[in-house]
């Protein structure tokens, strides 16, 4: 579905999503997401159509704060990972 979805996990039973998130123009599967190891509301996704999106839930959860569409990668090879 496209989306990148927040849960609060206290036990195995209880889950309570609070967030979910999804660009409007994405349309490309995410292949991955990572937490900024320095900010706790900060958060890096990859799609895989080459785009990055930094996201920060305490400015904004309905846009990312950067999106980046990279035109740079070879023909062929796709963005899986993303590492902060």
């Amino acid at each position: 579905d496209w989306t990148v979805k927040l849960w609060s996990v206290e036990n195995q039973e209880k889950c309570k999503q609070l967030f979910e998130m999804r660009s409007i123009d994405l349309t490309s599967t995410v292949n991955d997401v990572a937490w900024s190891s320095t900010s706790p509301t900060v958060f890096c996704l990859v799609a895989a159509d080459g785009r990055l999106e930094i996201w920060d839930t305490e400015k904004s959860t309905l846009d990312p704060i950067v999106v980046q569409q990279s035109k740079t990668i070879s023909p062929g090879v796709q963005r899986t990972t993303v590492l902060f």
